[in-house]
């Protein structure tokens, strides 16, 4: 398995800033992490160059949480971005031991959007909300694109290196939602819907917020990495119709 990673710095925060410098073409991303009594919380944003990309992000529990991760960027009337894809994995330095424990393609809207914000022009919520209760430990969180969802399904065994349904080492830097709409490669980031491919933007936003229970000391989250991620296969399409 071959990775293609941004350079990074771990950096452990309080009230503090850790920013993560690419040494290819990748966006530059400043991420912040602050404590508000028994909360940790971290927000970061980027953009992606191809549909196929993946960011990953690493974080860390000192203690058992109750943890919400979520996209904003999809309802963001000022970002407009791309309908997005949360996986979260634990961490290991071997992707074929980074066990998948959760994904969420976000809702479709108005009736199953729950906690995610509604688009203003499509009506639908698509944005990625994950709401699950994690034991101290390390852990990724993977960013990915409608469509690009994780080849196994949680429970099933699955892991990071088994890759995403729209990544193809035979095929990378493939705009696969301008091919699913019959336009130019060269054309990414399109959604269906509303009679047709709508174009958004590269743009990611996300938000990871910690609350400890039932310990009283603040949860602990270290933010260590973003890397973008070329892995296997894809056999699967998930297109949101309208």
């Amino acid at each position: 398995m071959k990775f293609h990673r941004m350079s990074a710095w771990p950096c452990l925060l309080l009230l503090a800033a850790c920013s993560f410098a690419s040494a290819e073409t990748q966006p530059v991303t400043q991420a912040t992490l602050s404590f508000t009594g028994l909360s940790g919380s971290y927000t970061g944003s980027g953009n992606f160059t191809y549909d196929d990309d993946v960011q990953l992000i690493n974080f860390s529990l000192s203690q058992n949480a109750s943890v919400n991760l979520f996209t904003t960027s999809w309802a963001s009337s000022t970002v407009n971005g791309f309908a997005p894809v949360l996986s979260l994995f634990s961490f290991n330095a071997d992707p074929a031991l980074s066990q998948l424990l959760a994904f969420d393609a976000g809702g479709v809207g108005p009736s199953a959007c729950g906690a995610r914000g509604v688009d203003s022009v499509l009506g639908l919520c698509l944005d990625a909300y994950i709401s699950i209760f994690l034991p101290a430990g390390d852990y990724t969180l993977a960013v990915t694109q409608n469509d690009n969802l994780p080849s196994q399904q949680p429970g099933g065994g699955g892991t990071l290196a088994d890759g995403f349904t729209r990544v193809d080492p035979n095929n990378p830097n493939y705009n696969f939602t301008a091919a699913d709409c019959g336009q130019p490669t060269t054309s990414g980031f399109l959604t269906e819907g509303a009679g047709g491919c709508n174009p958004r933007t590269s743009a990611w936003e996300l938000s990871i917020a910690a609350e400890n229970t039932p310990e009283p000391s603040p949860a602990l989250l270290t933010f260590s990495g973003i890397a973008v991620l070329s892995l296997v296969r894809r056999y699967r399409r998930r297109n949101v119709k309208v």
